[in-house]
């Protein structure tokens, strides 16, 4: 716990966020059991490019490429805005980190171990069993792979 002040008991808190109703709950959740004034909250948002691309360059058609590019980078600046907007509105202290071209799962685990966070604040989207084993779960990567502990808040909670 090399980022907490050990007179003040603040912490490092990282968030991960996509956007999705998930997230949203996973934030209310740490904000009404967890938080703590003066902890610093790191909003870790990791946007995935959606494509569709069947054929190789040089035969591949490279405007979808660079308008999907563009689509994601416009989706990240209003995420950066709106989560830092929250921060203000809820009078927290933190930052909002973007990385582009990250699985998320790795994202995550690379802010976290960037900024020495204390604790990884996620939510789950509930995938059943198949579902899961096919797509994978990212709570489920972070949770086994990280150095610090994790709290995932399920899909099905209510705030």
């Amino acid at each position: 716990m090399a980022a907490q002040d050990s007179n003040t008991n603040k912490n490092v808190v990282v968030m991960a966020m996509d956007g999705s109703d998930t997230a949203s709950r996973a934030f209310e959740w740490y904000r009404q059991h967890l938080h703590r004034q003066g902890n610093y909250i790191v909003f870790v948002h990791c946007p995935e490019l959606h494509l569709n691309v069947h054929v190789l360059p040089p035969y591949s058609d490279l405007t979808q490429l660079e308008k999907e590019v563009q689509l994601a980078s416009k989706r990240a600046d209003e995420m950066v805005f709106d989560l830092t907007q929250m921060l203000h509105s809820y009078k927290m202290t933190g930052e909002v980190k973007v990385l582009l071209g990250k699985k998320p799962e790795e994202g995550i685990l690379e802010a976290a171990r960037d900024v020495e966070a204390d604790v990884i604040v996620m939510g789950s989207r509930g995938f059943g069993t198949l579902r899961r084993t096919v797509l994978g779960s990212v709570s489920n990567y972070v949770l086994h792979h990280s150095d610090v502990p994790v709290v995932v808040c399920s899909a099905k909670h209510n705030v």
